[in-house]
């Protein structure tokens, strides 16, 4: 345990205020999460557990299943004390306690459309409710306990009051069909912790939306968020037969932040109160050079981490030489106009070090989570720099957009900076934003005239200039967009994200979960594809833990409200409980080559659905751009960190 341990236990028994500021910071915590082991396997189902449920003082577990069944499971003696055999036909989906019930009353939604309230002492059916479409989410609060909240994929969002008749209709608040088209589904749904008149809505598409409940068109009021990215990637990913959606989504406990797990792609938090507008979405390149001087880095957190497979670029042939020589394109940390104590400049000089030497081995992973690191201490330019570098080179799904807004962060602290300039020109040319690339480049010539004939500057902006060449050239696509005037307005002014969480893959169900883990949401926890569940350090985003919990995949990973224990369940039929076991030195279910496994699963979701098939069958294919270095391109980024 950390030094002082038993000093503050000993403070906890003399001050409540101080008892409930331990409980938050060691419900969860570094040394648990490091030796989070299993614990037991609950066996009773038939089918895939689809769904779990904690009662809010943790002592019992619900869980439903494809065999159309729920248990009731007693978390502490891993006991089997009721099985409820449902009236659905269909995989159940959801399953939630009914708040101020004394945990005797649960609520089911399943894939055939029936909602069924069941009295757990009276072992019956006490009320039942019919939609279109499957059942996908149910949520409660303890606010209104009587009202339930439900998800369905004919692409609406119903409330309940559960003290009326069944026969009573339910109170529609969200029609997304009347602004987005009948092939909207609603995918999941939650309610703020803080404020139980907003909801936050998934669906089979890239947009968060949240809603106030008391408004009575909420469809043309609410707020949309979505990854700067995404915007522009949803018919191209349709093409590839690779779909976005929100599988799950979840407050925070103080209800400021959304976390979105998308399938196709990362795992996203949004904050909800300091709202941050996507890059480059109005006056593009006047923010990206010249007003980065001027004004703020437009609210960006320090998060980003995220491909885009675009290559033929003639302008990566040029050697790292030609933009890195001495006094050139060197980063100097003496212009940072950040200052802290000399220990936290060490620390975090010494983290970058570290990523420098990482990405010269090209682990270009392990160099973003060292970067991120220092970032945490010390917010410099050219660690910023040295970060979209490495993500620039890594090239998973999102990695450009993250590589922008550090560009971008590292010009607010820097407005001098070389590479970050050249980055950012980079990044909006893989980001196929050829217009702002071009200016981008033509005032980096401008700012930076002893470098507009070097090898790298004229290679990037030949690329650029065939790239608009071509895009003059080729036929426009009419987008098959059956969205109303309304809609479109606003997904045109959405939100960007926070933080981003890579890793995991998300490809093949549609009810995956991503949560907080902890009092104060300190970890992220999601199940992934290839049978295993991970853990993120949540303010550095970096990876920590993954560890194999199924044969197949990992739908579910429910925290228990007070300790550091976890559920998880998937494809198998049991239920796993995770603790930790501070004793012991065997380590079971442990992943240890965590950049390898998460490099695979990056590769994973950009496969055509063939090769996803065979992947999962175990098969693997040997990759042209493998992290490791081993690749048959040569072309080199001048994106040598400083």
């Amino acid at each position: 345990m950390e030094q002082g341990t038993f000093q503050q236990c000993m403070r906890r028994e003399h001050s409540s205020a101080y008892a409930r500021g331990f409980q938050r910071r060691n419900h969860v915590n570094q040394h648990f999460v490091h030796n989070l082991q299993l614990e037991c396997i609950l066996e009773g189902h038939s089918g895939c557990v689809n769904c779990l449920d904690w009662n809010d003082e943790g002592t019992l577990l619900a869980s439903g299943s494809d065999d159309t069944k729920v248990i009731l499971w007693d978390a502490y003696q891993h006991k089997n004390i009721q099985m409820l055999n449902t009236q659905h036909h269909g995989n159940i989906f959801t399953v939630k306690f009914i708040p101020c019930s004394n945990d005797h009353v649960i609520a089911t939604g399943a894939a055939d459309g029936h909602i069924f309230l069941h009295d757990l002492i009276g072992k019956e059916t006490i009320s039942a409710y019919d939609v279109q479409g499957r059942i996908k989410r149910i949520v409660t609060t303890k606010a209104e306990p009587n009202v339930l909240i439900s998800a369905s994929e004919d692409g609406i969002i119903r409330e309940y009051d559960i003290r009326e008749p069944s026969s009573s209709s339910a109170r529609v608040l969200v029609d997304l069909t009347k602004c987005c088209g009948s092939n909207i589904e609603c995918k999941c749904v939650d309610i703020s912790p803080s404020n139980p008149n907003c909801i936050a809505v998934g669906a089979n598409d890239s947009y968060l939306r949240l809603y106030d409940r008391r408004m009575f068109d909420m469809h043309k009021r609410g707020t949309y968020f979505t990854p700067g990215h995404l915007r522009s990637k949803q018919n191209e990913y349709r093409k590839k037969l690779r779909n976005l959606c929100i599988t799950y989504l979840t407050f925070n406990p103080r209800g400021d932040e959304v976390l979105v797990n998308f399938g196709g792609e990362q795992i996203y938090i949004f904050d909800i109160y300091d709202k941050v507008k996507p890059l480059l979405l109005e006056s593009k390149i006047q923010q990206a050079t010249n007003g980065i001087r001027k004004q703020s880095s437009n609210g960006l957190k320090d998060a980003g981490h995220a491909p885009k497979r675009h290559k033929s670029s003639s302008s990566e042939a040029s050697t790292s030489n030609d933009l890195s020589s001495k006094n050139s394109m060197a980063s100097d940390d003496k212009s940072d106009s950040y200052t802290a104590d000399t220990k936290t400049n060490v620390f975090s000089d010494n983290c970058r070090l570290k990523g420098n030497d990482y990405f010269g081995e090209k682990q270009f992973s392990a160099a973003v989570a060292m970067y991120n690191k220092a970032l945490l201490m010390s917010p410099k330019s050219v660690v910023y720099s040295n970060r979209a570098a490495a993500l620039i080179k890594r090239e998973w799904d999102g990695d450009f957009y993250a590589a922008l807004r550090d560009c971008y962060s590292a010009l607010h602290v820097n407005p001098s900076d070389v590479k970050a300039h050249y980055r950012l020109a980079r990044c909006m040319f893989e980001l196929e934003w050829f217009e702002e690339a071009s200016s981008c480049i033509k005032e980096f010539k401008q700012h930076h005239p002893e470098h507009s004939s070097s090898n790298a500057c004229v290679a990037l902006e030949k690329d650029i200039s065939v790239a608009l060449k071509r895009k003059e050239n080729g036929k426009k696509i009419k987008k098959n967009d059956n969205s109303s005037e309304e809609e479109i307005e606003q997904r045109s002014s959405c939100f960007d994200y926070k933080y981003r969480y890579c890793g995991h893959c998300n490809t093949t169900t549609d009810i995956k979960e991503a949560n907080f883990f902890g009092d104060n949401g300190q970890y992220i926890i999601a199940g992934s594809d290839e049978g295993s569940f991970y853990m993120w350090e949540h303010d550095s985003t970096n990876l920590v833990r993954i560890m194999t919990a199924d044969s197949s995949i990992v739908n579910c990973v429910q925290p228990h409200p007070s300790s550091c224990l976890l559920a998880t369940s998937g494809i198998d039929p049991e239920i796993k409980l995770w603790s930790p076991k501070l004793y012991e030195n065997k380590q079971e279910n442990v992943i240890e080559d965590m950049n390898s496994v998460a490099a695979d699963n990056q590769r994973r979701m950009n496969t055509d659905p063939l090769e996803s098939m065979l992947l999962s069958m175990g098969m693997r294919f040997v990759s042209s751009d493998d992290e490791s270095g081993n690749s048959s391109d040569n072309n080199v980024m001048p994106c040598r960190p400083t």
